[in-house]
């Protein structure tokens, strides 16, 4: 198997530092012994060992002299051990400065060896940019298609498409290169890519196109490259192809498309997101559902709810682009590589570079990113790098015959996993981040899936030292920490974000103090917790606001978060905390979710069900540090969870869209609580709320917590109890209400309508302590969040 190294020169270099100091102690303790077995032949030898030592200590700290070499860490402490015990005096990491040091090392030595120890920038060398060699592109004459890939263990490679009827005339058998197949057969180089040029007068923009593999038993079949730009995805293909062999339903055959990228003329620059509000959407299943016609039958809708309806990019620039503009996010993150699977969500990818042809076409992505842009909104990708779809014929497996690509496990998602120790791998992945991030815009990605990249074992937790760095595998490790390396040696601004349950250490501290690099890590603590909170609530259970607030502050330290209430996992897996909260309103066996959201309706379970949605939106935005996200539909409160079409629900796309029509109805509450939705974002954007650090008090016996950043204060009542003169710690000042969940705007009940703050007017008392006065809200009601601010 291909390794990055040979064999490790720094821990021989270490060995024999180690081995000195040995020797010097004991020769200085035989000195200081006046021991008289003392001979020149041992002064000799140790003077020898001495300047081995000090020559590799020297090579062990400081490899190369190119302006972005990377230093590797030979001392006891470890910059990133003394930070974590002194932010929160965790001595326990001390035990595990050698696995940090060593993880940081492997990433060094491997930067070092890629960029001939930092005499070339990450981003210029030819690994990551094999985008350009590999794929469809035109001679730089412009007369002829270049069509490449790299298939080291095929025997031969024939390109077949529309403009040669699929290869029907070839010679199945290959045994003899006939006329017909030598003019359409790629040439084999020498580094086991194959490659062909064609005229352009012989092929059409648009025509379908694929690979005929010949392996190396002489069998053969259809491949898509890896390096495919544009897919085309056909629900009755006019030719015959192999069966897949996956057992995922086939409902539409993909094949590349002759599109030739050409570059792009932006109108509008990358905006630069310090603190990200974001909105996750899903395309597809962000189209609006198809309205019922006048007098239909049940057939008639029956065929209506069975219709594929699903989102492009045309229809999120149009229909959802507003949406977050006006909702005051700052980011859209989306799945965007193309996948076979619809079930998947977009998490099992085949063509990592090529936009799904289901939303539309790489100029109409561009277009969208483009628009995007022009409204302050920046673009995160979410991608998978932990695994790919398991189909052959339309991905990467088997490829050429042979797992290319991945390791000879599978995720727990029974997916094929990606090989990081094979340097293609690596190649290949970072290769792919370099396209998006050039050739579209993109302005940071989220890399799904961590834990199955990080660690060996797919069930690893690494919730504490020892499993985290017991599992570990530092190729992977490496790849990480070169992926952050390379996107913000492309674009400063760039920012990434890491979906890691596991909390790993360092895994979003900078790489000059031995992190991994990430900009972010996703807090997945407090949408699980949650989750379990919401699946068992009834009107005797109190959420644990003690431990609901050290899962929202469960972040390592100087390492930012984003918080979310639920993104698309929860929404896959039918698990929103929201959905359930709503549901708690079918408690006396009523359909209350759908029969109590009119705006006069005043159902006492619906409104302590929206009541308490609202206010844990707002806890969790915030109380986070460093971000925060909101899936599609949860900003106006849909509760049902989206579910794609599959055999289950008999292939059906009426629940795989969002609703976005229900907030535009004005008899329904869902405009009220989209209202909430931007006001809160508006606080929490004008605060600067994501950027300071929050000061909390836990009353738990009352099951309150209040949060103090800046200048402002947020009370979170999540009892059921309303509370009269509810006092108030907080810096010496004067406080307004400037928002609260309970006003009749956001379907709320006890705030006049006219907005005064009267009502909840605050004061001070003639106390002080410690700097700190006390406030006293004259009423604090159940389930509700108030917002004050500092005035005079």
């Amino acid at each position: 198997m291909d390794c990055w190294y040979d064999f490790d020169v720094i821990k021989i270099f270490e060995i024999f530092g180690r081995g000195f100091v040995f020797m010097f102690k004991k020769i200085f303790s035989m000195i200081k012994s006046c021991n008289r077995e003392i001979t020149v032949s041992s002064i000799v030898a140790i003077s020898f060992i001495a300047i081995i030592s000090v020559a590799s200590a020297a090579s062990f700290v400081h490899v190369g002299d190119g302006p972005f070499v990377m230093h590797y860490y030979s001392g006891d402490e470890f910059p990133e051990v003394g930070k974590i015990r002194e932010e929160n005096g965790d001595d326990s990491i001390r035990g595990f400065a050698h696995d940090l040091r060593e993880r940081h090392n492997h990433f060094a030595r491997a930067y070092n060896q890629m960029t001939n120890k930092g005499k070339s920038r990450l981003s210029d060398i030819r690994e990551t940019n094999r985008y350009k060699d590999y794929g469809l592109h035109k001679s730089p004459d412009g007369r002829h298609y270049k069509f490449s890939d790299w298939l080291p263990n095929a025997r031969a490679v024939f390109l077949v498409g529309d403009f040669n009827d699929w290869g029907n005339s070839f010679d199945r058998e290959f045994n003899k290169d006939t006329v017909q197949n030598q003019k359409w057969k790629l040439k084999k180089l020498t580094d086991g890519s194959f490659e062909i040029f064609v005229p352009v007068e012989e092929i059409r923009d648009g025509d379908r196109f694929r690979f005929q593999v010949v392996f190396a038993d002489g069998s053969n079949d259809w491949r898509i490259p890896a390096y495919c730009f544009h897919t085309s995805q056909e629900e009755r293909p006019t030719w015959s192809i192999p069966d897949y062999k996956d057992g995922y339903p086939k409902e539409f055959e993909f094949s590349g498309k002759v599109d030739v990228l050409e570059p792009y003329r932006w109108l509008n620059e990358r905006p630069k997101i310090e603190e990200p509000i974001i909105y996750e959407v899903n395309v597809g299943m962000s189209a609006r559902p198809i309205p019922p016609s006048n007098n239909e039958t049940d057939e008639q809708k029956e065929a209506r709810e069975r219709t594929k309806n699903v989102g492009t990019f045309e229809s999120l620039k149009r229909d959802v682009l507003p949406v977050v503009v006006n909702g005051g996010y700052n980011a859209i993150q989306l799945t965007v590589a193309e996948f076979p699977y619809y079930g998947s969500f977009g998490y099992q990818v085949s063509n990592f570079f090529s936009p799904s042809c289901r939303y539309g076409s790489p100029e109409q992505f561009r277009d969208f990113i483009d628009e995007a842009h022009s409204n302050g909104i920046a673009i995160i990708m979410d991608v998978v790098y932990s695994n790919a779809a398991p189909n052959i014929g339309e991905g990467l497996s088997k490829l050429d015959g042979t797992d290319l690509y991945f390791e000879n496990r599978l995720s727990p998602w029974g997916t094929p996993m990606f090989d990081f120790s094979r340097p293609h791998v690596v190649s290949f992945l970072l290769s792919n981040v370099a396209f998006w991030e050039r050739e579209f815009n993109i302005d940071g990605m989220r890399v799904d899936g961590i834990r199955s990249i990080l660690y060996d074992g797919s069930e690893a937790r690494g919730v504490d030292y020892r499993s985290q760095f017991g599992d570990l595998n530092r190729n992977s490790s490496t790849f990480l920490a070169l992926f952050n390396k390379l996107v913000h040696e492309i674009n400063p601004g760039f920012f990434s974000i890491a979906e890691d349950p596991t909390g790993h250490t360092g895994l979003a501290s900078p790489i000059s103090k031995g992190g991994i690099g990430f900009d972010f890590a996703f807090n997945m603590g407090v949408a699980n917790f949650l989750y379990c909170f919401a699946n068992e609530w009834d009107k005797n259970k109190l959420i644990d606001v003690k431990r609901l607030t050290g899962e929202a502050l469960a972040t390592k330290p100087g390492e930012k978060r984003i918080n979310y209430l639920a993104c698309h996992d929860q929404h896959i897996q039918d698990c929103d905390a929201g959905s359930f909260i709503y549901r708690r309103a079918e408690a006396d066996g009523k359909n209350h979710m759908y029969d109590h959201m009119g705006t006069g309706d005043r159902d006492r379970l619906m409104n302590q069900s929206i009541a308490l949605h609202k206010t844990l939106r707002l806890f969790t935005a915030v109380i986070a540090k460093g971000g925060f996200l909101t899936f599609m539909g949860d900003d106006f409160g849909q509760d049902e969870w989206k579910d794609p079409p599959r055999p289950g629900n008999g292939n059906s796309y009426k629940h795989a869209c969002t609703k976005f029509g229900l907030p535009e109805n004005p008899r329904l509450r869902y405009g009220m609580l989209r209202e909430f939705d931007k006001a809160s974002n508006r606080i929490i954007g004008q605060k600067r709320f994501l950027s300071s650090n929050p000061i909390c008090h836990v009353d738990e016996s009352r099951n309150v917590v209040t949060i103090e950043r800046g200048d402002t204060i947020v009370v979170f009542n999540f009892s059921g109890s309303a509370y009269e003169s509810y006092g108030v710690e907080a810096s010496r000042n004067e406080w307004q209400v400037c928002l609260s969940s309970d006003q009749p705007e956001y379907s709320g009940d006890n705030v006049p309508s006219d907005g005064k703050v009267n009502l909840h007017r605050t004061y001070t008392t003639k106390r002080e302590l410690d700097g700190r006065m006390r406030f006293c809200l004259e009423k604090l009601p159940p389930y509700t969040a108030v917002c004050l601010e500092r005035f005079n």
